[in-house]
């Protein structure tokens, strides 16, 4: 039962760390998508995402661009977080290990970001 809650609180202080990335993660999907898409909407409940109604006449690789779009952001800036790393800029190894998962989270496409969109 302690075991159990203490389990549940961890769970909900991760959940609020990575909750940062997470956002920002749908906010680049927002930015890609603006301009292509009708209507555009980002919720919170359950979860953060990006619900879009695309125009009729969008081209698919801009469909696919807006979808992977937090992906390549995230791998065009791994050499500036490698960078960082490398030169010791942060302090000692949990902020690494906290910028890493950030990272990561950000970074990582979800399964729908890997759906083929759908119009």
């Amino acid at each position: 039962m302690v075991i159990a809650k203490i389990w549940r609180l961890l769970e909900n202080v991760g959940l609020c760390l990575i909750l940062p990335a997470v956002v920002l993660h749908e906010l680049t999907h927002w930015i890609a998508a603006r301009g292509v898409a009708d209507d555009i909407r980002l919720h919170y409940q359950p979860d953060p995402a990006v619900s879009v109604n695309w125009k009729a006449d969008v081209p698919t690789w801009r469909l696919r661009l807006a979808k992977i779009a937090p992906t390549l952001v995230g791998l065009a800036l791994t050499p500036l977080l490698a960078y960082w790393l490398v030169r010791g800029q942060w302090d000692g190894l949990i902020s690494v290990i906290i910028v890493t998962a950030l990272w990561a989270v950000y970074t990582k496409p979800s399964a729908d970001d890997l759906r083929p969109p759908a119009v």
